[in-house]
């Protein structure tokens, strides 16, 4: 099992061989996760590790990590990043035809994150016009507003896990699962693989080719110019979080990137 728990300290640790205890910098980030994975229990259960809420406390069954860690007789098994990708490509297009029935409500949950992202960043983020980064702040400012001015049809809002990346996929002998839901929200489906595109790292995953079997899969179209706006609400979104944390190492990385 994990328990989440809200305090300082180890992000993940083990407790008596069987507990993962998952700790979070405030209970903003660790109800934001939970938020997530409630929703992708709803859209995507046989992906997601099952949530069970006793009292106040919140803990996962059938659950084992991208750490090494085994619980519960449950071995992690090597896979390729194209066994990771192909099998993703059929979670994403499952949870966007799911998804489908319920647009009006992700739509409005989408417009809701985007007016926060763009009020948060601006109140948070202005900092960035004192050290040098006036260009970046007025750029990311200026396709916020855009952003909420672009006609996006509800049908082509998801729910998303926005960190898809090797850590975050937990494979089993029975399969895969997701993990780590913190940044979880309805969205366009072009903001899925923002961390891909923005980070470019070791754990990224083959994004156009999980695309274009999604497309493929459900008939969704697939907006490239939107992608290129939404880079804006992932570096927004990512910039206000470390800003909030007071994270200046991750703020550094994240303006080196821009």
């Amino acid at each position: 099992m994990i328990e989440f728990a809200c305090s300082q300290g180890k992000k993940v640790a083990l407790e008596e061989g069987v507990v993962i205890k998952k700790c979070f910098e405030s209970q903003d980030v660790m109800q934001r996760e939970l938020t997530g994975l409630k929703m992708f229990n709803m859209l995507l259960p046989e992906f997601t590790p099952a949530l069970i809420e006793v009292g106040t406390t919140y803990f996962l069954e059938e659950y084992a990590t991208s750490y090494g860690v085994s619980v519960e007789g449950t071995n992690i098994v090597a896979a390729s990043k194209t066994y990771v990708e192909d099998c993703l490509a059929k979670e994403l297009a499952l949870v966007y035809q799911r998804a489908y029935n319920r647009a009006p409500e992700l739509y409005k949950m989408w417009t809701a994150s985007l007016y926060k992202i763009e009020k948060d960043f601006r109140l948070s983020c202005y900092f960035l016009s004192e050290i040098g980064g006036n260009r970046i702040y007025a750029k990311v400012c200026k396709d916020l507003q855009q952003l909420r001015n672009e006609v996006c049809k509800p049908q082509n809002i998801t729910f998303l896990h926005r960190d898809l990346h090797t850590g975050n996929v937990v494979i089993n002998d029975y399969g895969i699962k997701l993990i780590d839901f913190e940044h979880a929200m309805a969205g366009p489906f072009e903001l899925e693989f923002q961390n891909a595109i923005f980070w470019k790292d070791s754990k990224s995953l083959d994004y156009r080719k999980i695309i274009c079997s999604v497309v493929q899969k459900t008939g969704l179209s697939y907006n490239f110019e939107l992608e290129k706006l939404l880079g804006s609400f992932y570096t927004a979104d990512q910039l206000t979080q470390a800003s909030k944390l007071n994270d200046l190492k991750k703020i550094s990385l994240l303006l080196s990137k821009l």
